[in-house]
């Protein structure tokens, strides 16, 4: 086991974002005395389960109720479709390609 540098190391770089200054400073005098690469990744992996875990735990409850997501995803559709015919309408009359009387159907959003 070599001292690895702080600077170089990308294990370290990762999970010092993920520290507090304390853990940070303990963590890179390891580092420089030697830690090796499978305990620093170990520490990595350790803190981002910890990090991301009421993530996982959410997307679990949501899993249950798939219903409850499609009519998200329908309403925010919906919201999507009246942005970009908007959108679509600005273009149409700062390009001159407006066509009079011509309304263009997006297609029907399929879930």
């Amino acid at each position: 086991k070599e001292p690895k540098n702080p600077e170089t190391c990308i294990p370290f770089k990762i999970l010092s974002l993920l520290l507090d200054g304390n853990e940070k400073n303990e963590l890179e005098s390891r580092l420089k005395e030697g830690i090796g690469y499978a305990e620093l990744k170990n520490r990595l992996l350790e803190r981002l389960l910890e990090e991301f875990s009421y993530a996982r735990e959410r997307r679990l409850e949501l899993e249950k109720n798939t219903s409850h997501l499609d009519a998200i995803l329908v309403a925010g559709a919906k919201k999507a479709q009246l942005v970009a015919e908007k959108t679509m309408r600005e273009v149409r009359e700062k390009t001159g390609i407006s066509h009079a009387n011509t309304v263009v159907q997006p297609p029907s959003i399929m879930l």
